[in-house]
């Protein structure tokens, strides 16, 4: 995908919703997850009012929201997944454990920037912020 980009300033600073977020200096690609697609695909299909397709993709929905995912692989490893939607921070928590324990880093499509665990949760769920970790 191709898209034009704002001028950033020196450090890389955006505004999302008001906030100031500082791109994580973590690269992306750091390997693939430490689960293989099956592992993370039985456990999504184990919680309550998920549709799993074979080819990884999903969407739960509660009475907390919904999210749409695609699981991608390579070599039977988990290499990252896709996630969008609406949903509380738990809900987003709850899915997040299903996938890995590792450090997780998140691309902001819209924005152009990589960011942490922590600062997703500041920013879309302040409501959890403090459990993000």
């Amino acid at each position: 995908m191709v898209h034009t980009c704002a001028s950033l300033p020196a450090d890389g600073a955006v505004d999302i919703n008001g906030s100031t977020v500082t791109p994580s200096q973590a690269a992306a690609g750091g390997g693939p997850f430490s689960i293989g697609f099956d592992e993370a695909y039985r456990r999504l299909e184990s919680l309550p009012r998920l549709f799993i397709e074979g080819d990884g993709s999903f969407v739960w929905r509660t009475d907390d929201g919904q999210i749409d995912g695609n699981l991608f692989d390579r070599d039977g490893r988990l290499l990252f997944v896709e996630l969008k939607g609406a949903c509380s921070g738990a809900m987003f928590r709850q899915c997040l454990d299903c996938l890995a324990a590792e450090s997780l880093l998140f691309q902001l499509v819209e924005h152009g920037i990589f960011v942490d665990r922590e600062t997703v949760f500041r920013l879309f769920f302040p409501e959890h912020h403090a459990e993000a970790s």
